[in-house]
């Protein structure tokens, strides 16, 4: 069952308790993009476009967890980089309880 947890963005958050696993995260893209890809309703230039948006979505989310790093959008970094699981469990305890719980 999903926890319920304030995020530092406002609003609430939903967690699940068990972590997707980190190595079925490959995966999952390629079907995304073998998805795009061998959509059969649409031309091959739309299903062009349609992948070169997915990488252009995924590279913004990943200039949002790590440009302008700075104190002031630390935070906000942090969180980002933890939403898409890139810290592990002993990296993330490395910040204070005070960052984690704002994070959690």
């Amino acid at each position: 069952m999903p926890r319920r947890s304030r995020s530092i963005l406002g609003g609430y958050v939903y967690h699940v308790l068990n972590r997707f696993p980190e190595n079925d995260s490959r995966p999952l893209y390629f079907l995304e993009v073998a998805r795009l890809s061998s959509a059969t309703e649409v031309n091959p230039h739309e299903r062009y476009l349609a992948v070169f948006d997915l990488i252009n979505r995924r590279n913004d989310e990943m200039a949002d967890a790590f440009d302008d790093m700075r104190r002031s959008t630390a935070l906000l970094r942090l969180a980002c980089i933890q939403s898409h699981r890139l810290l592990s469990d002993d990296e993330f305890g490395r910040f204070s309880e005070a960052t984690r719980h704002a994070i959690a």
